[in-house]
């Protein structure tokens, strides 16, 4: 065998190795699901788009609303939004997993560095939204 062919065959054995090894940092179930959730929230036009991420108690009432009731309830959602979220720290206890993170915010017109609070249930073997909050100081300037 030649030695571009011994070089060519190291290579793609290397590069075979290499896809199959998985990063040592991976983005928990949970956390990927909120971010999904975050994403759809941000293009949804009908509340039926994202009520599957919401744990039951509130998924089947969100389900159960219809016409102007599903968008004021879509517009709710909305105001929630959180731009850019970044989960940094996961405590998962059983089919419990509280995050904490950052994101932006919209506040009155004005993006707002934001703190994050999710916490995440699974239900039948699929993570869902128990509920998030998010906190931001917003300083008022004022002109003499």
């Amino acid at each position: 065998m030649s030695a571009k062919k011994c070089l060519v065959v190291v290579f793609a054995l290397t590069a075979l190795l290499l896809g199959a090894i998985k990063p040592a940092f991976c983005d928990s179930q949970p956390r990927l699901t909120f971010y999904r959730y975050i994403k759809d929230l941000y293009y949804a036009k009908k509340l039926p788009q994202v009520a599957s991420y919401w744990f039951k108690s509130t998924r089947l009432p969100l389900l159960q609303t219809n016409g102007t009731r599903a968008d004021a309830e879509l517009k709710r959602l909305k105001i929630g939004y959180v731009y850019k979220p970044n989960i940094t720290v996961e405590f998962m206890e059983g089919d419990r997993c509280t995050m904490k993170g950052s994101g932006i915010t919209v506040d009155q017109g004005r993006q707002v560095p934001c703190t994050l609070d999710v916490v995440m249930i699974k239900e039948d073997g699929v993570w869902k939204v128990l509920y998030y909050t998010w906190r931001a100081e917003v300083l008022r300037t004022q002109s003499f």
